[in-house]
């Protein structure tokens, strides 16, 4: 007996074949089942999120994973430079800290603290690890207010200052 299906129709060799109209709005809408997925799905993260990793590190792979993120953010052009060269240093097991030249270059890192972290911690294998940021004593920027405070700056710069001031009787106002 002869089927009663049509045989499937085969392109010709320079034509297009016609997408097929799905007619439903399965598509459109929120499934139950999907919503309920999901929530495992993000139930999973979650649980992989609150694994608790202690492996110790040495000061060295800190460095390597330290630079091997910078490496990583090449658009980045202030922060991988700022990585590069202000380098951390291991204070205790789960802690270090990076010393910078300037208040900018902390603020870039705080900033960023939320990707370098889980990088740092997934990459160690340490959940622990903290970052503290300090800008380096001798390069905190001082200020001078009141010309007397400037004056004051410029003379810790320049001996000369002082002694024009006092050659030629000069007052500050």
């Amino acid at each position: 007996m002869p089927s009663a299906a049509a045989p499937a129709a085969t392109p010709r060799p320079n034509q297009q074949p016609k997408p097929i109209r799905n007619n439903s709005i399965a598509g459109f809408g929120v499934s139950i089942s999907a919503l309920s997925q999901q929530k495992t799905e993000e139930e999973v993260v979650e649980a992989k999120q609150t694994e608790i990793l202690t492996e110790t590190f040495t000061p060295l792979q800190l460095l390597h994973e330290w630079k091997a993120y910078a490496e990583s953010i090449p658009e980045e052009h202030h922060l991988k430079n700022t990585m590069l060269n202000c380098l951390p240093d291991l204070l205790n097991r789960d802690t270090f800290e990076v010393v910078v030249n300037n208040p900018v270059q902390e603020q870039r890192l705080l900033d960023n603290a939320v990707n370098i972290m889980p990088f740092l911690r997934k990459n160690l294998r340490n959940t622990q690890v903290q970052m503290k940021v300090r800008v380096t004593v001798e390069n905190e920027k001082k200020l001078g207010f009141t010309s007397l405070e400037k004056f004051n700056l410029m003379v810790e710069q320049n001996e000369s200052v002082k002694r024009l001031k006092d050659e030629f009787g000069l007052e500050l106002m």
